[in-house]
């Protein structure tokens, strides 16, 4: 997420807008000066998903510049879409082992050769070991991505079920909201990531944290190892208490992101926090 703070040191003033909405977006796009549109599809941590074909229609239409942060999607998705500039972070999917940290933007020859003096200033050269380690976890990504997603899918309808569980959103589920879209614009699988919310006080959350076996909390996402993190402390600090409310992140809501070490093993480590939740 890009800090609307942080833009303010360079003069840019930036507004959130629900990417659900199109008719928002077409009034902000149609009367204010918006020059570029910075959005995520599916979004974090909640896992909302946009029509990106509808969106890149509104921007060219009221000449928007539109930068698509692809991570959740990862590069084996989305590149048919007319997006000014890709972004990724190659730290989750790509690098898929948690060990590196690195980003790409992917745009024309033109756009490129634009940016590539004022990258350069702010430091986003690649040393060559991390380059190499990405390189590495790019030839595993698309068998990761797929048992991943597969995995998640399995882990996502047994933490519906759950009586813990206030609400659950992963894309690859019928009851997600944007299901249908979800399978038309990533047909190769949904991902590894998913929201949940708990029913329990924000007091009582160590109980549930302390008994997740392999699981870690940690800010990170798409590697071989699961990880969770709280979506307020995390992902919610840059909005206001309304847009938190509106996006459904509350001080119980976490991001999971499933890893490689099997559903029944993730599903058993689960348990065993609800176990404890419940006293």
């Amino acid at each position: 997420m890009i800090s609307r703070e942080f833009l303010k040191r360079f003069g840019v003033a930036g507004v959130a807008v629900n990417i659900t909405d199109f008719a928002a977006l077409e009034e902000l796009f149609s009367t204010s000066k918006v020059r570029a549109f910075i959005f995520e599809s599916p979004s974090n941590p909640m896992t909302r998903l946009t029509d990106i074909e509808k969106v890149t229609s509104l921007a060219r239409r009221y000449g928007v510049t539109t930068v698509l942060d692809n991570t959740f999607g990862t590069p084996l998705q989305h590149g048919e879409f007319f997006i000014d500039y890709y972004i990724h972070s190659l730290t989750k999917y790509c690098s898929g082992h948690g060990d590196v940290l690195g980003g790409i933007v992917i745009s024309d020859s033109e756009r490129i050769a634009a940016l590539r003096r004022d990258a350069l200033l702010f430091g986003t050269c690649l040393e060559a070991l991390s380059a190499a380690e990405i390189l590495r976890g790019i030839r595993t990504l698309p068998l990761r991505f797929k048992e991943q997603s597969e995995i998640a899918l399995t882990v996502a309808s047994f933490l519906e079920s759950c009586p813990e569980v206030t609400e659950l959103l992963y894309p690859g589920l019928p009851s997600h909201p944007e299901h249908e879209l979800a399978k038309r614009q990533m047909p190769l699988g949904a991902g590894a990531v998913m929201a949940y919310t708990l029913r329990c006080k924000p007091e009582e959350l160590h109980r549930f944290f302390d008994k997740l076996d392999f699981i870690k909390v940690s800010a990170s996402l798409g590697g071989v190892d699961t990880v969770t993190a709280p979506a307020l402390a995390l992902y919610g600090s840059d909005l206001t208490k309304e847009e938190q409310a509106s996006a459904g992140i509350t001080p119980t809501t976490f991001r999971l992101s499933v890893g490689l070490e099997g559903a029944d093993a993730i599903i058993h480590a689960l348990e065993s926090g609800f176990k404890n939740l419940r006293g």
